[in-house]
């Protein structure tokens, strides 16, 4: 598969990933939680963004776009 190819088919999966990220988000009571940096300061962790890259991760793997 040429680069452009691959660019093309993992772009297209990002508008699946983001509408089940903000589905399951949405269903969540809390939105985020506050987790301590590697520089020791809280920043706040998103659940939906979370929920986006495991989505990623699983669409890309059955399309065989990655292998891990």
């Amino acid at each position: 598969m040429r680069n452009r190819d691959y660019i093309e088919s993992i772009n297209e999966l990002v508008h699946v990933a983001a509408k089940e990220a903000m589905w399951e988000a949405k269903r969540l009571k809390v939105k985020f939680d506050l987790r301590e940096g590697k520089d020791g300061k809280p920043y706040k962790h998103y659940f939906e963004t979370e929920i986006f890259h495991e989505a990623m991760r699983r669409l890309t793997l059955e399309a065989g776009l990655r292998d891990c």
